[in-house]
């Protein structure tokens, strides 16, 4: 990857095109270089005869192209100090436009809030290889010219407000579908719901059949399986967030039915909404789909986050999770015991993501000072994989908001702890004592001071007391991972 700031003024002037024409730049080349970034410092303008300027622009893009000639992907960002009238300037346009041209026609990706993608001349773009934009006033235009690309595209990132925006890159205004038979990457956020529609439905089409890596990131965008048609022997890298409906259509579709997807290596699959029957009506034929996607022999890397109560006994009733390293429970608050089953049923689960925990009913005879001796004799050792646990609250921060706020405040509040109340501490350290490698846990909060002296506290308790040594390098740090 290089990167290149540029200077409006230099561009315009030619003084850009002097300094890398001459030493130490003269003759300078970078074969290995797939991506460019192009940093355009916008000063207050200057005035320069528009043959002049545009002269200049362009032998500069002919000089970059020289210097870059592998590069398969362009990025522009515009960047503005105090200047905020440059939407009339009559070069920039042109600068801009030279710029996406540059990249061997083989790759867009745009940032920039002062200019719309209308004002670049891309009609006449073609063999593009990566078209990536954030900018979803304009998805109709990066649309088109993903459509126009067909034959060459294999990288699609794309925002866009609302589904039907979207549904240009999978259906001609004719009607016909579109496929795209190079596309290996697509990446799809976010948008706003149909606002009472009926999603989408392409019968027949299967749009992207060598795609290997998909995201999405804030729904499933469609009311069918066409994402996932034709490319199940292709697919490596499913990250998505799935609503409740759109997890039933696709556990009925029997898109990831036992032994399909020979390939998939890394999932991440979060889903919407709680337990209740209004939200899942089939709540644990749902939770079993979601997490026999992570559930499969290929599967090196699985995070699946899930909603409701019935977690822990559906994860012991499968029987082939042996691959799931991380799993996300933020929905319910789970107890101590809770945990210990699934890092039981889980052998090579290392990461935890789930809310502040709590101790739950002690067994029957067993006081809470006396509560790490049991949980010693009862458990250890546990697990020798299970070296992290990331604690997240309802408003936390993450690639997944929630909103739901429906924890309850029986094991957090806002008491100085950073929302940790002791019982959740207690519990970190307990599975410390039977997890020999978890020698971290993490929150957002972590960076107050009340949380840290908390752990402290509760460390140097009588009840921990006897196990100083083996907790001595326990931390408790800040970070949502």
């Amino acid at each position: 990857h290089l990167s290149i700031e540029l200077g409006e003024e230099d561009v315009y002037s030619g003084e850009a095109l002097r300094i890398l024409s001459q030493e130490p730049y003269a003759g300078c080349a970078f074969p290995l270089v797939r991506d460019i970034s192009f940093a355009i410092m916008l000063g207050n303008g200057i005035q320069v005869e528009q043959s002049t300027a545009t002269t200049n622009i362009g032998a500069l893009a002919q000089r970059l192209k020289e210097m870059v000639p592998m590069a398969k992907a362009c990025q522009l960002y515009v960047q503005a100090d105090g200047v905020t009238d440059h939407g009339t300037n009559r070069h920039i346009k042109d600068l801009m436009t030279r710029l996406f041209q540059l990249a061997g026609e083989v790759g867009l990706s745009y940032s920039n809030s002062l200019f719309n993608l209308r004002d670049i001349q891309l009609d006449g773009v073609h063999n593009l290889v990566s078209i990536k934009s954030s900018d979803m006033e304009c998805i109709g235009m990066l649309v088109r010219l993903a459509r126009q690309n067909v034959p060459t595209l294999e990288t699609l990132q794309l925002g866009f407000s609302f589904v039907q925006e979207f549904t240009g890159i999978i259906q001609e205004t004719d009607g016909a579908y579109v496929e795209y038979p190079r596309l290996t990457t697509l990446y799809l956020y976010p948008f706003i719901d149909n606002f009472g529609m009926p999603p989408p439905v392409f019968k027949g089409a299967k749009p992207f059949p060598s795609l290997w890596y998909l995201r999405f990131t804030c729904a499933y965008p469609f009311g069918d399986d066409t994402l996932f048609r034709g490319n199940a022997a292709t697919l490596e890298h499913l990250t998505a967030r799935l609503s409740a409906p759109a997890t039933t259509m696709l556990r009925k579709s029997r898109v990831f039915s036992p032994g399909s997807h020979p390939k998939l290596r890394y999932v991440r699959v979060y889903t919407d909404g709680g337990s209740v029957p209004r939200v899942f009506p089939t709540y644990v034929e749902e939770l079993r789909f979601v997490l026999s996607i992570g559930a499969r022999a290929s599967v090196r890397i699985a995070d699946i986050g899930v909603p409701g109560t019935e977690l822990t006994r559906v994860v012991a009733s499968l029987d082939n999770l042996a691959s799931l390293q991380s799993l996300s429970q933020r929905e319910t608050v789970l107890d101590l015991w809770d945990t210990i089953t699934l890092i039981k049923s889980l052998p090579l689960l290392a990461h935890l993501h789930t809310a502040p925990p709590a101790i739950g009913a002690l067994p029957k005879g067993v006081t809470l000072k006396g509560l790490p001796a049991y949980v010693v004799t009862k458990h250890a050792p546990l697990s020798k994989e299970f070296r992290h646990w990331s604690i997240q609250y309802p408003d936390d921060e993450g690639d997944y908001d929630d909103d739901d706020d429906d924890y309850g405040d029986a094991h957090y509040n806002d008491d100085g702890n950073g929302g940790l109340k002791k019982d959740s501490f207690i519990c970190i350290l307990l599975l410390a004592l039977v997890c020999r490698n978890f020698v971290r846990a993490t929150s957002c909060r972590a960076g107050d001071e009340g949380p840290l002296e908390m752990m402290d506290i509760v460390k140097a308790s009588k009840m921990f007391k006897p196990y100083a040594s083996q907790l001595q390098h326990f931390q408790l740090l800040e970070g949502n991972e």
